[in-house]
């Protein structure tokens, strides 16, 4: 029989649909990507992964017992459950309509708990349901957001390993959430009998275990199947060339359960024709090793570097390094150079032979996964010991001509391959015994660093990422916290009145310099109720979360208090402080004062007239206390609402 129950997904309820969490830039196959990663992270193991698990424990690799006994408690001690006896041990089907589309996987399911902590928006929880294997995201977002980028109405059916003969089905209408007519603490779902709801494409598909997810009421018109297959074939064409996984699109014509290659809706991975008279350049045999961004030992940079036999058209940018993490494509053609990029300097049209694969499982994507965290210590690592090479590379493949290449010029490329072997294994020595040398710098720290701050336990918290979306509130931002990673998304609002008039005034976006401070006020307000919030995470006391507050924000503006801090009003009026203008130092002043004459200062007021508007008998902020600090803060925040 049927059994009606409901689930609590909550978070912030208007965050939930398409209009919010959903606004995130990706476009239709990067959405379908999202959604086709979480079916291969949750997919059953192969013999070969199962094997893996048992010898790594056995040979105490660093975590591999920790991480074995994870899944043993769940799934039994042999993991047969959860383990194929099929190639490819994965399959993911997704059919396209006008209207609709339909993602189909045969992984190991979720059972209730599972759903629910699936579709909270926060990042999924590893002590709900520990990772089967190194997961291809990172803040465990992809599954919201892809299905959010995509449509209003979602229908997932699901059965669990766990659970034989059962099915959960939950329908969520996203224009009731964002009408206010659905609240996310009772979102109801349906568990009943396998095969009762012959809708189901579980029930279809005959899969016994797996998950179904159905997309409707589309936020745009659905991409068309072929370019959604080339688009999928290269994002995951190392597990496909593996034969790791399948992934079939099909359409409306076609019949979704039976595809076969016949039908030409098996994904493939690029096809290009090579120059055969350059060899390839194995990043493996470097010999490059790269210490995680997420910390553990240092990981084997993996890849290769081809030229092509014809160079693609210059305007189209399709040449480079296709940048792969965990086997899904993160950044497809990869040719910037600078700061944001890996290339020494960016690559033009006499380059547009170069091609190659860059696997970097060691490096931190971004929060959407379609770029990369380009400030993160591994990707500067991977940057500096990759530059002289790719200096080398790019230099060799700008000299090449159409026709037959000169001799001299095979040899430029063959030196190159072997006389970067050599140079990798002289500095590898040299990292090994603590000294640097001009080919591999220390990455540098500093920049990560600045989104992190750690308690007195030990436990990081981290400015995961700050975004935009319209939340049709007053709120000039809302948060959400991760505590099982311990890190803090924040969304700036808008539609408020604070974010119009700072946008107004400056003419910027987030992420400029000339928007830090309000960054930093979003961030010290948000980790100030993270910190502090009754039955949260960290219960902690008020005096105790200022302190931690203000010891990011001393990182943030560690530089501010040498520098002159003068008004913009003072420049043109001669603003005052009593009857002096402000143009003086300020090197006793705190950051969490500085923040507060930044406030005080864009409401075109004096220091004395700003605390005694926000009811501060004090006159000049050296003397406030931080709790008065504070209270400054709050009022002008309410002010601006």
């Amino acid at each position: 029989m049927s059994v009606k129950k409901t689930m609590n997904i909550t978070s912030s309820d208007r965050l939930w649909t398409p209009a919010s969490a959903g606004a995130n830039a990706l476009n239709i196959h990067q959405a379908l990507a999202e959604l086709a990663a979480n079916s291969i992270d949750w997919s059953l193991l192969s013999k070969g992964e199962q094997t893996s698990l048992f010898s790594d424990a056995k040979a105490k690799k660093p975590g591999a017992e920790n991480f074995l006994k994870s899944l043993t408690d769940k799934y039994g001690n042999d993991l047969a459950l959860i383990t194929s006896t099929t190639t490819p041990t994965s399959k993911v089907e997704i059919r396209v309509t006008k209207d609709s589309y339909e993602i189909v996987d045969n992984g190991v399911g979720m059972i209730q708990k599972e759903l629910e902590d699936a579709l909270i928006l926060r990042g999924a929880s590893n002590q709900t349901r520990p990772n089967l294997r190194p997961r291809k995201g990172k803040f465990g977002m992809g599954m919201k957001s892809g299905m959010l980028n995509l449509g209003w109405r979602i229908t997932i059916w699901t059965r669990s390993v766990l659970n034989p003969g059962t099915e959960l089905m939950v329908d969520i209408d996203c224009r009731l959430i964002d009408s206010g007519k659905l609240k996310l603490e009772a979102i109801p779902f349906v568990e009943e009998k396998c095969g009762k709801d012959k809708n189901s494409p579980l029930h279809v598909k005959d899969l016994k275990h797996g998950t179904a997810i159905r997309i409707g009421d589309l936020v745009n018109p659905p991409g068309g199947p072929t370019y959604i297959a080339e688009n999928l074939g290269s994002n995951f064409s190392p597990d496909i060339e593996s034969k790791v996984t399948e992934i079939f699109v099909t359409d409306a014509k076609t019949d979704p359960t039976k595809p076969t290659l016949a039908q030409g809706g098996a994904c493939k991975g690029p096809v290009n024709r090579y120059d055969p008279n350059f060899k390839m350049i194995k990043v493996d045999d470097l010999k490059i090793e790269i210490t995680p961004d997420e910390g553990g030992a240092p990981v084997l940079l993996r890849g290769w570097i081809r030229l092509l036999e014809k160079g693609r058209p210059g305007g189209d940018r399709k040449f480079g390094l296709d940048l792969y993490r965990h086997g899904q494509l993160i950044e497809a053609h990869h040719n910037r150079g600078g700061k944001p990029g890996l290339w020494p300097a960016a690559l033009h049209t006499n380059h547009t032979r170069i091609v190659g694969v860059l696997h970097l499982d060691m490096c931190s994507p971004n929060y959407t996964k379609v770029g990369w965290d380009t400030r993160s210590p591994a990707w500067q690592e991977v940057k500096k010991k990759l530059k002289p090479h790719l200096a080398g590379v790019k230099k060799t493949a700008g000299q090449v001509k159409a026709g037959t290449p000169p001799v001299s010029l095979l040899k430029a490329w063959e030196a190159l391959f072997s006389a970067t072997k050599s140079t990798i294994s002289k500095t590898a020595k040299a990292s090994k015994a603590g000294t640097t040398t001009g080919t591999t710098p220390v990455a540098d720290k500093s920049k990560f660093e600045e989104k992190t701050i750690r308690l007195k336990d030990g436990r990081p918290i981290t400015i995961a990422a700050i975004q935009e979306l319209s939340l049709s509130t007053k709120e000039p931002w809302t948060h959400m916290f991760d505590d099982t990673k311990n890190e803090l998304v924040i969304y700036y609002n808008t539609d408020s009145v604070l974010y119009k008039q700072y946008a107004e005034a400056y003419k910027s976006k987030p992420g400029t310099d000339q928007t830090k401070m309000l960054s930093a006020w979003a961030i010290f307000d948000s980790l100030f109720i993270v910190l502090t919030k009754p039955g949260g995470h960290f219960e902690l006391s008020i005096p105790e979360a200022m302190e931690y507050r203000s010891e990011w924000l001393s990182v943030v503006f560690e530089d501010s208090s040498k520098e002159k801090v003068t008004s913009p009003k003072a420049k043109s009026k001669g603003a005052k402080v009593g009857k002096a203008p402000i143009t003086e130092e300020q090197p006793t002043l705190s950051s969490i004062g500085q923040v507060c004459l930044k406030v005080i200062m864009a409401n075109n007021l004096s220091i004395v007239d700003g605390l005694k508007e926000a009811g501060i008998t004090k006159t000049t902020l050296e003397d406030c206390s931080q709790a008065e600090h504070h209270q400054l803060m709050q009022y002008f925040r309410k002010k601006s609402n």
